[in-house]
């Protein structure tokens, strides 16, 4: 029991990284977007370079966090189950 305890709290902590890194790309979206705006604003971009650079990192952040959301929900279904192993053995 002590052992499912062990790893019951390992994957609360891998759960709590997840949702840290999730947030932290969710933060970085309207960072990006300044930086974008930024690059506009002095002219160090054309507007074609522009479109490319966002069309670029809007596909890399969805799918960072559409893969971290799914690592997230199966890490959520990891700690339930071993929850429930948990309850059982007491």
């Amino acid at each position: 029991a002590d052992n499912l305890k062990a790893l019951v709290n390992q994957s609360r902590g891998a759960e709590a990284r997840l949702r840290s890194i999730l947030l932290l790309h969710l933060v970085g979206i309207p960072l990006m977007a300044l930086c974008v705006w930024q690059i506009r604003a002095v002219g160090k971009a054309r507007p074609h370079e522009l479109n490319s650079m966002v069309g670029l990192f809007v596909s890399v952040i969805a799918i960072s966090v559409a893969g971290l959301a799914y690592s997230l929900h199966n890490a959520r279904r990891e700690t339930r189950r071993l929850e429930a192993l948990v309850s059982g053995y007491q």
